[in-house]
């Protein structure tokens, strides 16, 4: 009876893990639906779901207007509302294709999972691993944050200083600031490319062989929307 309990218990961990993992908004590509054998009634119910979001969010934007709600107090509603519509969205779907989701989800967000602390104890991490990998995101964050910040808010500033005497004349100006933000992005992208290239490094050095292959089987069989 004990060893009963426990495999149930296991289960029940992993389909949570599942649902942690899985990105609802992904459900509205077609090719996802195809590769997770939405049926048609299961299609109509989420819909529900997201009708009945879109009535809280417009019935919340309705109290902020008129005073009764804070736009604090109402952000607050609407993660309330985006967590129950996962759990109403998911309830819909298998634990099979649950599962495929998480995967497809994993398959998108790349290294990221990685940061979070559920996926770190699932494939044993230790918690100076990690921190290694928290700080040095962190750091690269800010090194990328300072690196696009030096390079666009010039052209932002300059443009925003600039008093267009008519529509067309801002027309023009926009599109020359767009112009300009594009090359300069241009510009920057080898840096950007740099920072990720050296994160990934820190990754593959830092986790085990072990703890690597834990996390591609997570990913499940690569999904290929085109075939």
């Amino acid at each position: 009876m004990l060893a009963a309990t426990s495999l149930l218990g296991v289960a029940a961990a992993a389909d949570e893990f599942d649902a942690y993992f899985s990105d609802i908004g992904i459900l509205q590509l077609k090719p996802v639906q195809e590769e997770l054998k939405v049926t048609e009634g299961q299609r109509l119910a989420m819909n529900k779901h997201a009708d009945w979001l879109n009535a809280q969010s417009q019935a919340i934007n309705t109290q902020v207007r008129s005073g009764k709600t804070k736009p604090e107090d109402a952000n607050r509603l609407m993660v309330g509302h985006l967590s129950s519509l996962k759990k109403k969205v998911l309830a819909e779907l298998t634990a099979a294709q649950v599962k495929r989701l998480r995967e497809i989800t994993l398959q998108r967000d790349g290294l990221l999972p990685l940061l979070d602390k559920r996926m770190a104890d699932r494939i044993g991490m230790t918690v100076a691993q990690s921190k290694k990998l928290r700080d040095a995101y962190e750091a690269d964050n800010r090194k990328a944050n300072d690196i696009q910040t030096k390079a666009l808010k010039p052209i932002v500033d300059k443009y925003a200083a600039m008093k267009p005497k008519d529509a067309a004349e801002r027309k023009r100006l926009e599109e020359q600031g767009n112009k300009e933000i594009e090359a300069a992005n241009a510009k920057i992208k080898p840096q950007l490319e740099q920072i990720v290239k050296e994160f990934k490094a820190l990754v593959e050095s830092t986790l085990s062989k072990g703890q690597k292959d834990d996390f591609e089987k997570l990913k499940g069989v690569p999904f290929k929307p085109n075939g």
